[in-house]
């Protein structure tokens, strides 16, 4: 129950990036680093570009996916 809120708290602070970490426009090595480091850490972050608190293979698909857009 605890980690629910904490996740849920966590969200609140967060905006989804479209795989775009560091908010430059354009999804490319520096963003598939950012997510790729922080790897299974919990808690709001640039690299929890989907906002569930935690980062994950989901979040590492949304970089893989949208690599080279805006480049």
């Amino acid at each position: 129950m605890f980690a629910n809120a904490v996740r849920w708290a966590a969200n609140l602070r967060c905006t989804p990036t479209d795989g775009d970490t560091n908010r430059d426009g354009c999804v490319d090595d520096a963003d598939l680093l950012t997510v790729l480091f922080a790897f299974g850490v919990t808690g709001p972050g640039d690299a929890d570009v989907n906002c569930d608190g935690l980062v994950d293979d989901a979040d590492l698909l949304t970089v893989l996916f949208r690599f080279g857009t805006g480049c």
